[in-house]
């Protein structure tokens, strides 16, 4: 009788193991097969590092999707560009800087708070409902002129900078070129999804 009890608390342990086991080892077949997914895509943009590092956070929700890979990468520039408005909102009460960098401060206060508007108003309209984007298919063209129009705002917003500039000012410098990188990248991803995508 104690025979049969070892034997059989055994096999329960040697199943439970097993199936401990392979759990794992489909998870981590799952995170690769989603990581090979993102390099792969990432690959085809502009800064594939960037778009790496920046989506990897959200690799999880991502999975193979390319809906929502585009869709982090839009949420991912809604981001960056917020951060950069904030800095350069801040930047205008800084006294320190050279009356060409206030300029340039005050020029891109407007022209990065209407990024961060089209950036977020593409967001909201990639609504993604049992895995694919829900509306009209139409609105689709409206996101990428969105972020196409953001990325046109950063890209004046940098070009304010010439060069030279003092340490606040270049902060702020990186902080839109990162912002650029992000969106020009959203950009790409967006070109990659079209009617019945997932």
């Amino acid at each position: 009788m104690n025979v049969l009890k070892v034997v059989s608390i055994t096999t329960i342990f040697t199943f439970f193991l097993t199936a401990v086991l392979c759990g794992k080892t489909d998870a981590a077949r799952l995170r690769a097969s989603n990581s090979n997914f993102l390099d792969r895509m990432c690959a085809k943009t502009t800064y594939p590092q960037v778009c790496v590092s920046s989506l990897s956070p959200y690799i999880s929700t991502i999975q193979n999707s390319t809906v929502h890979l585009a869709r982090a990468s839009v949420s991912v520039s809604v981001d960056t560009a917020q951060s950069a408005l904030t800095l350069v909102t801040r930047l205008t009460s800084n006294s320190g800087l050279t009356p060409s960098e206030a300029s340039a401060v005050r020029d891109c206060v407007p022209t990065m708070g209407d990024c961060v508007m089209v950036l977020q108003k593409a967001l909201d309209t990639m609504v993604i409902t049992e895995g694919k984007l829900a509306g009209d298919w139409m609105q689709m063209d409206n996101v990428k002129t969105w972020v196409s129009a953001a990325l046109t705002d950063e890209n004046t917003c940098a070009l304010g900078f010439t060069g030279g500039e003092k340490a606040a000012a270049k902060v702020l410098k990186k902080k839109v070129n990162d912002a650029m990188q992000r969106t020009s990248n959203a950009l790409a991803l967006l070109a990659m999804i079209g009617p019945g995508s997932t």
